[in-house]
C-alpha cells in the first residue's frame, strides 16, 4: 500500500507522493536540515470521482480482508433486504455523482495493482518516452528501472531528446541507493544527464515529457512497478507541464549536484563492487519473487 490519496467531501482530491509525516524529521535519520522534496496535485472537477472511487474500493477490499472468513460466508448466504443492508456484502457503488467541470485541463488517474493494472503506470511512462521529441525530465526518489525502461531512455537520447534525471543524492536506504548508482555509467554513456539532490531526502515521483506530465506515488523501481499499489495523475497540457518542469528545475538549480561522466568513470573499485553487488541482489530478489518472467520487468 504505497498510494497517497485524500478526498474531501467528494469535491477536492489530492494525489502525489507526500506522506503524512513531519518533513523536518526522518524516523531513521533524525532531524533534517531541509524538508523533503516532494510533489502532490490538488484536483477539482470530474476526476475527483475517480480518486474517490479508488479510495472507496480499496477501503472496502481491505475491510473485507480483515473480516473473518466465516462472517464473510454468512454475509454471502443472506437473502433479500437483510443482504442488501450489509455494507460488506458487495463491492460498493461509486460514492456519488461526479463534481462539475472546474477548469480547462484534462487529467487521468492511473492506478497500479497486482491484478488487471499491474503495468499501467509503467506503460504510461513508456508510451510518453517513446513519443518524446524534445525533453524528458524525471524526478524520482528510487530509480532502478527495468531493461525495457532503460532501453526507452537510451533510445530517446539517441533521437536527440534531452534526458535529465533528478535522483536521490543522500543515502536513505542502502540497497536501492547503491543499486541505482550501479546504473549511472549506462545512462551517462548514453548522454543522459544525472543530477543528485543534496539538501535533504528527495521523495518526489514526478516527470515531464514534452507536454505530458505525471505526479504520484510511483517510483521507478521494482517495489513500485512490481509489488505496490500506486496512484499517479497524468496530464497532457503544455501549461501544466511547464509549471511542473520549472518546479523540478528549481530543485536542480538550488540543490542539485550534476554528475560529471569522466569523474564518475574514475570511481574506486570498492564503490563499483558495492554498487554491482547491490544491483545483483536486487535482481535476485525480483527473480525470487516471481515477477521477472516478462521482458517488461526484466532487469
Amino acid at each position: 500500500m504505497h498510494r497517497k490519496l485524500a478526498v474531501i467531501d467528494g469535491e477536492i482530491a489530492f494525489v502525489g507522493g507526500i506522506n503524512v509525516i513531519d518533513d523536518q524529521i526522518d524516523p531513521n535519520h533524525g532531524a533534517l536540515a531541509a524538508p523533503r522534496a516532494d510533489f502532490a496535485v490538488q484536483l477539482r472537477g470530474p476526476i475527483v470521482a475517480s480518486v474517490h472511487l479508488a479510495a472507496w474500493r480499496l477501503w472496502w477490499q481491505l475491510t473485507m480482508t480483515n473480516v473473518p472468513f466465516r462472517m464473510r460466508m454468512r454475509m454471502g448466504s443472506r437473502h433479500g433486504p437483510e443482504r442488501r443492508r450489509s455494507p460488506l456484502s458487495r463491492m460498493p457503488d461509486p460514492p456519488g455523482p461526479a463534481p462539475a467541470v472546474a477548469g480547462r485541463l484534462r487529467a487521468m488517474l492511473v492506478l497500479r495493482d497486482n491484478l488487471r493494472l499491474r503495468h499501467a503506470i509503467e506503460r504510461a511512462y513508456l508510451r510518453a518516452i517513446g513519443h518524446a521529441r524534445h525533453d524528458i525530465l524525471i524526478a524520482c526518489a528510487y530509480f532502478v528501472p527495468g531493461l525495457r525502461f532503460r532501453r526507452a531512455l537510451r533510445s530517446a537520447a539517441r533521437r536527440g531528446v534531452r534526458v535529465r534525471l533528478l535522483l536521490q543524492g543522500r543515502e536513505e536506504y542502502r540497497l536501492p541507493h547503491w543499486a541505482q548508482q550501479a546504473m549511472y555509467q549506462e545512462f551517462l554513456s548514453a548522454g543522459i544527464e544525472i543530477v543528485e539532490y543534496q539538501p535533504s531526502f528527495l521523495h518526489a515521483k514526478a516527470a515531464v515529457i514534452d507536454d505530458w506530465a505525471t505526479v504520484g506515488s510511483s517510483n521507478i523501481d521494482p517495489f513500485s512497478l512490481l509489488l505496490a499499489r500506486e496512484a499517479n495523475i497524468v496530464v497532457i497540457n503544455a501549461e501544466f507541464a511547464q509549471v511542473l518542469r520549472s518546479a523540478i528545475e528549481r530543485l536542480i538549480e538550488h540543490g542539485g549536484r550534476p554528475l560529471v561522466p569522466t569523474l564518475h568513470a574514475r570511481r574506486g573499485l570498492a564503490a563499483r563492487c558495492l554498487q554491482g553487488l547491490a544491483f545483483g541482489l536486487l535482481r535476485a530478489m525480483v527473480a525470487i519473487s516471481g515477477h521477472g518472467a516478462g521482458d517488461r520487468v526484466r532487469f
